[in-house]
């Protein structure tokens, strides 16, 4: 067996980013929920029901890189008609809003050097592991009529 154990970052105490109230956050995952205002429940420390009392509202949405499903927490009002409506970022279906940082989470996890998402436009995720750079577009069968355009 290769490693060696570390008792301060073993997943039973894993490294602590920042504390939001009641509730503690996985080191790395700051930056999104400050941009994107979403908290997956395996990125807290503790119970993640406690978000509830916050001002969130829990959803189930499938993951992105294994099966299964996780749940999410939005804001409050985030949420119109199956829509994520959030201000300066847009609006979308709920599965292209979680898989497009779902992705962002799992380029993370594989230390991509940088990670850029912008939801509106032509691209995205763009991500960039060393010299090399991929960008992804997530699209959904008739997306466009969800939306409306």
């Amino acid at each position: 067996m290769k490693g060696r154990y570390d008792p301060q970052n073993s997943p039973e105490n894993p490294p602590i980013a920042c504390e939001f109230g009641e509730f503690k956050l996985k080191q790395g995952f700051e930056w999104m929920v400050e941009d994107h205002k979403i908290i997956f429940s395996d990125w807290v420390i503790g119970d993640a029901k406690l978000l509830l009392n916050q001002g969130y509202e829990k959803h189930r949405v499938s993951r992105v890189g294994e099966s299964g499903s996780r749940m999410v927490y939005f804001p409050q009002g985030y949420l119109q008609d199956k829509l994520v409506d959030i201000p300066q970022i847009g609006k979308m279906t709920v599965d292209h809003y979680c898989s497009v940082v779902q992705l962002a989470e799992l380029a993370q996890e594989y230390n991509a050097d940088e990670i850029f998402i912008n939801h509106n436009a032509s691209m995205d995720l763009k991500l960039r592991f060393g010299a090399f750079t991929v960008g992804l577009e997530f699209e959904e069968a008739r997306n466009h009529l969800l939306l409306g355009s």
